[in-house]
């Protein structure tokens, strides 16, 4: 489950740096970037319309990557907290 989303229209993103060494024409990298400067949760939210991130998640660099081990496990930490408090 992805917690959360990263707008690439940022200029320090790494999807920024690669739409801008993608192969494409001046005028698309141009409306690629109007496009991806214009869109935040709201308009996600108004919109549905998702076209953009899924592009630039096959395009550039996925958001969110599907793993088959736990990255995280929650329970052991919390177990690991509390053992540190009762110290």
């Amino acid at each position: 489950m992805a917690k959360t989303l990263l707008f690439p229209g940022y200029s320090k993103t790494p999807e920024y740096e690669c739409i801008l060494n993608l192969d494409l024409p001046e005028n698309e990298r141009k409306s690629l970037f109007k496009k991806i400067t214009k869109q935040d949760a709201k308009s996600l939210l108004e919109t549905g319309d998702f076209s953009l991130i899924k592009w630039l998640h096959e395009n550039t660099i996925p958001q969110v990557v599907q793993m088959d081990k736990k990255v995280y496990d929650h329970e052991k930490s919390i177990i690991l907290a509390i053992r540190d408090l009762q110290k």
